[in-house]
């Protein structure tokens, strides 16, 4: 593969990581914490703030995970340590496997939450508009499960992470 072509590869996907993990940690560390105030002090279900950053990052953790695996199956095949499909047999491979298996942790976190929690959380949220009796604490409920699985999704990421560097060393 040409320099250029692989510069460009490598770069989307940093590229890709930065947008997906930093938004997930703004999000979770900064945002929603700072926010909570905030909708605490609205009615029930008028919650715009956070239903604006979720919507808002979407799109750009769902573009982020394409770009990812497209280009991650691209640096694989032309990294030099890679010896086939189902071969695991070093430890580079082994690590590859291991950083692949938390990479669909990844994906299967994010399907939940993109097909569980958030539509979930909007019926709770027009529940509450509505003032019916349960919406409230409906929409309590899938806000936890949201920011525990968007936990649970940064926290898959850091190992990746840590997992990339240790394949990097190698």
């Amino acid at each position: 593969m040409p320099t250029i072509a692989l510069a460009l590869n490598y770069w989307l996907h940093l590229l890709a990581t930065v947008l997906w993990l930093g938004g997930l940690a703004m999000l979770l560390l900064v945002a929603w914490p700072s926010l909570r105030p905030l909708s605490d002090a609205v009615p029930a279900g008028e919650s715009r703030l956070f239903e604006a950053l979720e919507r808002r990052f979407r799109p750009f953790a769902n573009i982020s995970l394409l770009v990812l695996i497209v280009t991650g199956i691209i640096q694989m095949g032309g990294d030099p340590h890679y010896e086939g499909f189902l071969r695991f047999d070093t430890p580079w491979t082994l690590t590859l496997l291991a950083k692949h298996v938390i990479i669909g942790g990844m994906v299967i976190v994010t399907a939940l939450l993109q097909w569980v929690v958030y539509p979930a959380l909007e019926r709770a949220r027009l529940l509450a508009r509505r003032d019916v009796a349960d919406g409230r604490v409906l929409e309590a409920t899938a806000r936890r499960r949201l920011q525990r699985l968007a936990a649970a999704n940064l926290g898959l990421g850091v190992i990746v992470l840590l997992l990339t560097a240790y394949l990097t060393a190698l």
